[in-house]
């Protein structure tokens, strides 16, 4: 199901289903998601699993970390997996 940026704004404003929103996407939306912005991009570096009652956790090398002013460019090969951060403001992650 793909809910529309009706449905979105509302959960923004009554869930906080994603904090610290630009005005612009607050205000003016395009398309039915929100564009975010990358505080942290990091590579795994070893394997990891994910099954019903086992797992493993990956290694992982921090690629970039977004800094105020700057802008840092990062390709990333088609077919590759990272991990991303969104939490900007170094705040603790609610969950």
């Amino acid at each position: 199901m793909v809910l529309g940026i009706d449905v979105l704004l509302r959960l923004v404003k009554e869930n906080n289903l994603v904090e610290h929103l630009s005005e612009h996407e607050l205000s003016n939306p395009e398309g039915t998601g929100f564009d975010l912005r990358i505080g942290e991009l990091y590579k795994q570096t070893g394997p990891g699993y994910l099954g019903i009652l086992e797992r493993e956790t990956s290694a992982v090398e921090l690629i970039a970390r977004h800094r105020e002013g700057e802008s840092t460019k990062v390709v990333i090969p088609a077919g590759s997996y990272y991990l991303v951060g969104t939490n900007l403001f170094n705040e603790p992650v609610k969950g």
